[in-house]
């Protein structure tokens, strides 16, 4: 029997701690906890920031951490283009030519092709990507939809898709003219995996000619002829996927029900994956160039999604940044007091609100990391509160009873309210950011600039900001205020206070309002949740958009999207609750922030 050493040239290392930079399949000795340990490799989904629109049918490409989503049906055809850094999306250069279903999206995030596609016809449409804009190119020869492409901006190629039919014809794009490829695909399709160069193209899976069937077929493109290949282990159509001619893998699609399940391909041979992605869907887009790190984007669960998957082969085990249920509060209601911003996720409280009966509520509840606890009942029955501070040390402002708005102001110690210094005028949806003793406020009422400072007794007036806004977002301190979208600001317009005067900050990855669930500072500023359009029509946003100082992404998706919530914490850790749900549903629910995290698949080997 062959040793482990003559296997892999290595010996068994004894080590008082796991390595960090250990190899695949390398053994070693922990003399600590006296076990033999291995470092393995895992197939895996995680879950990664969702699209700020939610939309089937792109075009997509670049890498897992670099990718580029534009175009596709939402349930209209849109010229949306948004970039993908990894952790978050951020909007990009719009399309000339809104419309979906490309028989092409290949190249990198700065340097990108998508080609024909349906407006409401079947297009020859060519566009290039620089990173900011796209540009209108020369015309693909035969307008196609729901084709595949592969390869970069200066040596890309399509296949198949449907005309008038199901083709098997090959264009080749040299950066500047299409030009047909005498090749063509043995079996004529649409909808499948498309991965590799010009002159080293995969093409697996699809709906076939004559369907509808699911097709397992697998062809190699050499740069002139398509040969067969191994065959999917399941047909299916609607299918994407990442990688090279001999390293690639599939994911996704139609097998007569919407599929999870993943596949990988060595050049020869396609095997099952053990990892399957968390939310089956057709008519999805996929960025990557290898079989190991992979993106699955959007699609059709249904309804259209915009759900971000990553899939990782490697030696660590990888946890994405997630939301997670907590328990339920005692009390249903939204557009609360939304207490605690500078506080923790362990360490919230949250106070007043609309609820379904009697329609206000005065109750006060507190989160410390496990259970939530009524205390003391705010001073006023109502909705629409500024709230602001500690667990501790909470800070309500104004708010609306039903016939009237307050200018009341009420201080909390941890277990009871008292009145504190009088708001200057009687309004609501105040803005409200800093500390019981040290907050600031922003806009409220009927989309007003006002801005004002609280020193623990007396409000002293700020220079008012250049855009009204009420039912926004604040975070920060008195001296580092970040003032976020609002119901006047379709763009999602936000302003920065430095202690003196208001400046323009980065706007929103997607218009809000309602946006109560916000916290951070100035330069980490977040909003979770929110009313996704003017006037209420896009219904209840469910993502985490988060702001550097100087632009926003959209992160990681709630459980449950809603708007007039609360929020807690920092944009690495935080609470979200209650609110106001899809459905004209009233909330009760909690939800739990946490970043991710990297830990090596490390394996405990039995002596025996």
């Amino acid at each position: 029997m062959a040793t482990y050493k003559e296997i892999f040239g290595k010996q068994v290392k004894f080590l008082s701690t796991d390595p960090a930079n250990a190899a695949e399949g390398q053994i070693w000795y922990n003399s600590t906890s006296d076990t033999f340990k291995t470092l393995l490799a895992t197939e895996a989904w995680s879950a990664g920031a969702s699209l700020a629109t939610s939309r089937q049918l792109g075009a997509s490409a670049g890498t897992q951490t670099a990718a580029l989503m534009a175009g596709g049906q939402t349930p209209a055809n849109t010229a949306d283009t948004e970039e993908y850094n990894g952790s978050g999306w951020t909007a990009g250069g719009d399309l000339t030519t809104p419309r979906s279903q490309f028989s092409g999206g290949f190249g990198l995030q700065t340097a990108a092709v998508a080609a024909s596609g349906y407006t409401t016809t079947n297009v020859t449409n060519s566009e290039e990507y620089d990173g900011s804009a796209w540009t209108a190119g020369n015309a693909v020869n035969t307008a196609r939809r729901e084709g595949g492409g592969a390869g970069i901006l200066t040596a890309g190629v399509i296949f198949g898709g449907y005309s008038t039919g199901y083709v098997g014809t090959t264009e080749e794009y040299d950066g500047t003219n299409w030009a047909t490829s005498p090749g063509s695909l043995t079996t004529a399709r649409t909808a499948m995996v498309a991965a590799g160069t010009q002159t080293a193209a995969l093409a697996a899976g699809g709906n076939a000619a004559g369907s509808p069937s699911y097709s397992t077929a697998t062809e190699e493109y050499d740069g002139s002829t398509w040969t067969a290949g191994g065959a999917l282990n399941t047909g299916r159509n609607e299918i994407v996927g990442s990688g090279t001619q001999t390293a690639a893998v599939g994911f996704g699609g139609n097998t007569g029900s919407y599929s999870a399940a993943t596949e990988t391909y060595n050049g020869t041979t396609w095997s099952t994956s053990p990892a399957s992605m968390a939310t089956a869907r057709i008519n999805l887009n996929s960025a990557g160039t290898t079989s190991t790190a992979a993106l699955a984007i959007g699609g059709f669960i249904p309804p259209y999604t915009g759900f971000t998957e990553e899939f990782n082969r490697s030696t660590n085990i990888i946890t994405a940044a997630a939301y997670a249920s907590l328990p339920n509060m005692n009390t249903t209601r939204n557009a609360e007091g939304a207490g605690s911003k500078n506080g923790t996720a362990d360490a919230a409280v949250n106070w007043c609100g609309g609820n379904p009966s009697p329609g206000f509520t005065n109750s006060t509840e507190e989160f410390d990391g496990s259970t939530w606890t009524a205390t003391g009942a705010y001073p006023e029955t109502a909705r629409h509160v500024g709230g602001t501070g500690i667990q501790t040390a909470g800070l309500g402002v104004g708010g609306f009873t039903g016939p009237a708005n307050l200018n009341t102001v009420n201080e909390y110690n941890g277990s009871s309210w008292t009145g504190g210094g009088a708001y200057p005028v009687s309004t609501y949806s105040i803005a409200t950011a800093g500390t019981q003793t040290a907050a600031i406020t922003a806009g409220g009422g009927s989309n007003t600039t006002t801005s004002n400072d609280y020193d623990g007794s007396s409000w002293t007036a700020n220079p008012s900001m250049s855009l009204g806004r009420s039912f926004a977002g604040n975070a920060g301190t008195q001296t580092a205020t970040l003032a976020m979208g609002g119901s006047n600001q379709p763009l999602g317009q936000c302003e920065e206070f430095d202690g003196s005067s208001w400046s323009s900050g980065g706007n929103l990855t997607r218009y809000v309002a309602e946006s109560t669930s916000t916290g951070g500072t100035q330069t980490a500023g977040m909003m979770c949740g929110a009313n996704a359009a003017p006037g209420g029509a896009g219904g209840s946003a469910g993502f985490l958009q988060t702001y550097d100082g100087t632009s926003w992404i959209t992160g990681a998706s709630l459980g449950n999207p809603r708007n007039g919530a609360s929020a807690s914490g920092t944009t690495t850790s935080h609470l979200i609750g209650s609110g106001y749900g899809p459905g004209a549903a009233y909330s009760n629910k909690a939800e739990e922030y946490s970043v991710g995290s990297t830990a090596g698949n490390y394996k405990t080997i039995t002596t025996s």
